[in-house]
């Protein structure tokens, strides 16, 4: 409720009303991923970064359990690219709390990202899901990290599961496109790559999904 609240007020633009609400969401449950990614939004979009930093840093010695400060951490650190000291915040979190399942999930993605050890992403992913087994974003996640290790047979159900919870997010439709690549699912792969940039929508791997239907067509 309190995560829907600082959705309402942002959107009535109401932005001093939904901080509180969402800082409030992430306090009762460290678990709340829309309530950080809203609060990091609204601090990029204020230029207040750094501001936020330094609050949630001393959240960090005055709350006994600070799971949602170094989480918030992890998500702003992020935010400016500074990816060793966001992962650094993200394992803070899972260190306090195992069970904390956004960590775990970003945590994770940054192994991605960073070409950290798959294992270890595929572990926290795992930990995500398992606490959280209905979000798109997560089942992505992992699927990636099968595709990626070439677990192309988990991969695909896993990123199906992503792109059927939010059919219109177009980097579930990549991965999934990709995935069916490498099973050989042509027709399916060119179906998800053409779902992917329909509208001519702009996503990090748009020029990936042109160039690989561009191929399958070819």
């Amino acid at each position: 409720m309190l995560s829907l609240a600082g959705q309402a007020y942002a959107k009535i633009g109401d932005r001093a009303a939904s901080e509180h609400a969402l800082r409030a969401a992430v306090q009762v449950d460290p678990n709340q991923f829309d309530a950080y990614s809203m609060l990091g939004q609204l601090y990029v979009s204020e230029r207040r970064i750094d501001d936020a930093i330094a609050e949630f840093t001393m959240l960090t010695q005055k709350q006994p359990n600070p799971v949602a400060a170094y989480t918030m951490l992890g998500v702003l650190l992020k935010a400016q690219n500074k990816l060793g000291p966001a992962q650094e915040k993200y394992q803070r979190a899972l260190d306090l709390n195992p069970d904390a399942a956004v960590a775990a999930n970003n945590l994770a993605w940054m192994y991605i990202e960073t070409g950290g050890n798959l294992d270890v992403a595929m572990g926290l992913a795992k930990k995500a899901k398992a606490k959280l087994p209905d979000r798109a974003d997560i089942s992505d996640t992992l699927g990636w990290i099968y595709y990626k290790k070439g677990l192309y047979d988990l991969a695909v159900p896993t990123l199906l599961e992503s792109a059927g919870k939010d059919p219109r997010n177009p980097v579930y439709r990549y991965h999934l496109g990709a995935a069916y690549v490498a099973v050989g699912e042509k027709t399916k792969a060119r179906q998800a790559f053409e779902a992917a940039l329909a509208g001519g929508r702009r996503f990090s791997n748009a020029d990936d999904a042109r160039r690989a239907l561009d191929k399958l067509k070819g």
